[in-house]
Formats: C-alpha cells, structure tokens, sequence
C-alpha cells in the first residue's frame, strides 16, 4: 500500500450537455471524503484501476445520456449553424474589436477546422471595444443568453473567462496566453439565431 492523500468533494464530469441534450448540467459523479483522516492507505491495483475506468453510471444518468443522443445530430447542426451566423454578424459589427470562431475564414484555426470538421461547433467568443467594464455593460443587458460559466446546452449561455474558466489565472498570465480581460465566451444554443442576434445588437447598443 502507499500513502495518498484523501480526495473531497472533487467532481468528475465525463459525458457534457451536447451529448445529453439539457442545460440541467451534465451527469456527474462526486466523491465525498473518503476518510477523516488527512492520509489512508491505499492498495495502487484497484486504485488504478477506478481511475482509468471511472465508477458506474446510475440509471438516470444513462437514460439521460441515451435519450439525449437520438436528437444529437438534428441539436448540433442547429448549434453550429447558429454560431457561424453570429459570427459573421459580429466580424462586422462596429462595437466588437475581435471574434474568434473556426468557421470564419480569417481565424487562424479556419483551414485546420475545415479539414477536420463537418461544422465548426456552438461555442464562439469576442472582445467588445473599450475596457473590461464594457463586460459588466454588454453581459448585464443580455436577454436571451444565460450568464453563466458551463457550455453546450440547448439554451444560449455567455460569460468571461476572466471571471470563470480562468479565473485563477493573474492578468498577466491570462495576457501571456492570449485571453483579453475583456473576452466575453458564448455557448450558442438551438434558438432561433435571429432572436440572438437581435439580443446581442440590443446588448451591444448599450456601450
């Protein structure tokens, strides 16, 4: 046996909401604390092997995942037809200084999507011009969208980085990587693309 330090309360997710097909959140498993004590012993062959194999699905969870997946194709070509349409609408709108979504021509991604890819996926981003306070302004006037950190759910969802995914990230280190601190990320779901786009200029009128 080896000494191990206790995991809790760690989230695992595996299967995402594309391929359940809700924005109730994914089929997830927690584990809770193992043990009070701050190390346990630990056999490595068993312990490795629910690492690589992960626990059991329950029976919600699969039913879920297996009903989701008959309307996978149909909810994705929604999704990816949505985004390239939003895309495009924001390449040439006034207020957004920069988009970033593979299926535009003059990403730096474009030609290498377009040879791996059917589409070019739900999940675009852009930096409205002006400062980081233009965030609280464009994300405060969204009507349609759900400010919110998860993606790939049926309902459109929009959130920065800064503030969620990278959060633990200083400004410089988000800087090295090429995140702006004005980025605003945005999970296209499957409704009407025009009502979208209506809610994004009417966001956008607001700077």
């Amino acid at each position: 046996p080896v000494k191990a330090p206790v995991i809790r309360d760690t989230w695992f997710s595996a299967v995402g909401k594309e391929a359940e097909g809700s924005n109730g959140g994914s089929p997830q498993m927690k584990l809770k604390s193992i043990q009070e004590m701050s190390l346990i012993d630990i056999d490595p062959a068993p312990f490795k092997g629910r690492v690589v194999t992960g626990a059991t699905l329950h029976a919600e969870a699969a039913y879920a995942i297996l009903r989701g997946m008959k309307t996978l194709a149909l909810r994705m070509a929604r999704h990816n037809a949505n985004a390239q349409a939003i895309a495009a609408h924001l390449a040439r709108h006034p207020k957004i200084a920069a988009v970033y979504y593979p299926g535009l021509p003059d990403d730096p991604g474009h030609a290498t999507a377009r040879r791996q890819m059917a589409g070019y996926g739900g999940v675009l981003s852009f930096v409205p011009r002006g400062a980081r306070p233009q965030l609280a302004t464009v994300l405060g006037r969204l009507r349609l969208a759900q400010r919110a950190a998860h993606l790939g759910g049926v309902a459109t969802t929009a959130g920065p980085p800064a503030l969620t995914s990278h959060v633990e990230l200083t400004a410089e280190e988000r800087a090295r990587a090429g995140i702006p601190e004005s980025l605003i990320r945005y999970s296209v779901g499957i409704e009407d693309a025009a009502d979208l786009i209506g809610d994004l200029d009417q966001a956008l009128a607001g700077l």
